[in-house]
């Protein structure tokens, strides 16, 4: 559990460390302001299409095989970033990265899925996303200390050291995969798609956590562009971002053990109507300690939404293959990252800086009225109350 737990922080560290040093690592090879976006859309790009072939085949095949293969990717992603010379180079390489990401994160958990005892999915889950959580939020951390000392190349480095670590975990301490979802392997991904058009409760699950990472996109990339037009400091926006990403990631497991006890679909519902209100307010609001206190309430409403979707994904890889649910998390994860920034980007173009997070806020609200009209999300018949 702490094998797989470690190997999804890593990935996510991976793109963690690079984000405050890919913009001034772009502009270098002459990027203008859109070069630098596609930079970093790319990648969200990029790990969307990976998977979308790794979990049709992960579970007939081996989890185990593709999350090494995903590691030694990411690896030498990790060591051509120093080496990179055109902008082409650059993009490349954050296409090889998101390949490797793509085999990494979904498939560690859906090994943790298929360990999580019936009745701790969210508990379980919880801890999968408190990794995911923390290795975001401790990226840009590590990576200024790293740059702020060595320079740029510092960050790669760093993120190579903790890769090969990854691996060599990967290969001595994660079990094979049992294949003991026998009787879902003629169930491809495709399968599980027309699954998701064809039956409402499925969609609703995958449009909200689209929704949500529509809104962290959001904020991750806007929210220090409207806080420094209003006189915020550099340090203190850091600490902004820095808290509503470490707030998400430690209330992870003690939330999920919320979701083991009552109602997924009142948590998802209840955490998401605050968190849309929130992001529909966060322009308005002009204090420094305001904003603060405000992303650390949408950290919590993160925090309690995420292991409540993937502990009912968790219910639902126990019959279709577990590697296929947790990859529809991270094509929602992965569409929403690469959607949301575009979306918004233009709407602030025609609208005005408030315009992404009134964006954000429409998507949620979207997520809530389909979750909302469909019937109690929980597959596991002997945990499920009523809504």
């Amino acid at each position: 559990m702490a094998t797989l737990a470690f190997l999804i922080f890593i990935a996510v560290l991976g793109v963690g460390i690079v984000i405050p040093v890919l913009p001034i690592y772009a502009t270098e090879f002459g990027a203008t302001g859109l070069e630098v976006g596609i930079v970093f859309s790319i990648l969200s790009l990029s790990r969307l299409i990976g998977v979308i072939f790794v979990g049709s085949v992960a579970d007939r095949y081996g989890k185990k095989k593709f999350i090494v293969f995903g590691l030694l990717i990411y690896l030498l992603s990790s060591v051509l970033y120093v080496y990179a010379k055109t902008l082409l180079d650059l993009i490349g390489i954050r296409l090889l990265q998101g390949l490797g990401s793509s085999m990494i994160v979904p498939l560690a958990m859906a090994y943790i899925g298929e360990m999580s005892p019936v009745g701790k999915e969210g508990l379980y889950m919880g801890i999968a996303n408190t990794a995911f959580f923390l290795g975001l939020s401790g990226g840009p951390f590590i990576s200024g200390l790293l740059v702020k000392k060595w320079g740029i190349n510092a960050a790669f480095w760093g993120m190579t050291s903790f890769t090969a670590i990854a691996l060599v975990l990967a290969m001595f301490f994660v079990p094979s995969s049992n294949n003991s979802f026998t009787k879902s392997k003629d169930m491809d991904l495709l399968a599980i798609l027309k699954l998701i058009f064809r039956e409402k409760t499925y969609f609703s699950l995958c449009f909200i956590g689209f929704a949500m990472d529509i809104s962290r996109a959001i904020l991750m990339t806007f929210f220090p562009l409207i806080a420094h037009l209003k006189g915020i400091e550099y340090d203190e926006i850091g600490i902004i971002v820095g808290i509503f990403l470490g707030v998400t990631a430690l209330v992870q497991g003690p939330l999920g053990r919320l979701t083991d006890k009552f109602s997924k679909k009142k948590i998802i519902l209840i955490a998401n109507i605050l968190y849309s209100i929130l992001m529909f307010l966060v322009p308005y609001f002009n204090s420094y300690h305001v904003l603060l206190f405000v992303m650390l309430i949408i950290g919590i409403t993160a925090g309690a939404a995420y292991p409540a979707l993937a502990a009912i994904m968790t219910e639902l890889g126990r019959n279709k293959g577990m590697a296929k649910t947790m990859s529809l998390l991270q094509i929602a994860n992965s569409a929403g990252m690469f959607v949301g920034p575009i979306i918004s980007g233009k709407a602030q173009d025609l609208f005005g800086l408030s315009a992404p997070f009134v964006v954000s806020s429409i998507f949620i609200v979207l997520g809530i009225f389909l979750v909302l009209t469909t019937h109690e999300l929980s597959y596991n018949k002997s945990h499920s109350s009523k809504a």
